[in-house]
């Protein structure tokens, strides 16, 4: 009952005035976070990075990027993804202070990012945890938005091409192949938010093309 009613809940708030904006017009975070691994039970994030955007506009001044001590051994997994050693991290802030930061930074701007229910989940984890909060801000996924456009534009042709239908489930980087954003590297988190933020940047203008004008549609389509 209670996840239904905050469900409810979730749906009401896009008649908020703020979620009436263009899409162009709306405030964004685009994060990404390193992580020791995917299970939330037992990993920790050791790297947390964000771009903030003004609609399709990419503010190149106004980032956030974190390394985080995990306070614990890495393995070698961990090293060789996102070459962070144990001696990178040793000196680095707590998951306590870098998320006070981190929150003071992101507000409560729209997040945006690649797969970002993962990172959502080890924030929301964190920040319950560490903050003795919610992190309830709205939220975008690249993936899920360009997923969508691209299936509307294959009805539009009827269905044409559909047997030969692209993988959409792509990581961040084939991804930004595909929309010609050049790839010089990976598992750095400001990187790879900077990347992000640049999809994001292309597909804000393919949506606002299938009619996806307001920021409540998008986040009709493609968050929550």
């Amino acid at each position: 009952m209670a996840s239904v009613l905050e469900g409810l809940q979730r749906r009401l708030e896009l008649w908020n005035g703020k979620y009436h904006y263009p899409i162009t017009d709306a405030r964004f975070c685009v994060i990404d976070t390193e992580l020791t691994g995917l299970d939330r039970n037992q990993d920790a994030i050791i790297a947390l990075s964000a771009i903030r955007m003004s609609g399709a506009r990419i503010l190149i001044g106004e980032t956030f990027y974190s390394l985080v001590n995990p306070e614990r051994a890495l393995a070698r997994d961990n090293v060789l993804v996102h070459r962070l050693r144990g001696d990178d991290l040793a000196d680095q802030p707590t998951i306590q202070n870098a998320l006070e930061k981190f929150a003071e930074f992101i507000g409560d701007d729209v997040i945006v990012g690649h797969f970002v229910q993962i990172d959502l989940g080890f924030l929301k984890r964190d920040f319950q945890r560490h903050l003795g909060r919610a992190l309830n801000n709205r939220w975008v996924d690249t993936q899920r938005a360009h997923q969508w456009a691209f299936l509307q534009e294959q009805q539009f042709l009827g269905g044409y091409g559909m047997q030969s239908i692209e993988n959409t489930e792509a990581n961040l980087f084939e991804l930004a192949r595909r929309y010609n954003i050049r790839v010089h590297g990976a598992h750095h988190a400001l990187y790879d938010a900077f990347l992000a933020a640049q999809v994001w940047q292309r597909v804000i203008v393919t949506l606002r093309d299938l009619g996806v004008r307001r920021l409540r549609d998008a986040l009709r389509v493609a968050g929550g």
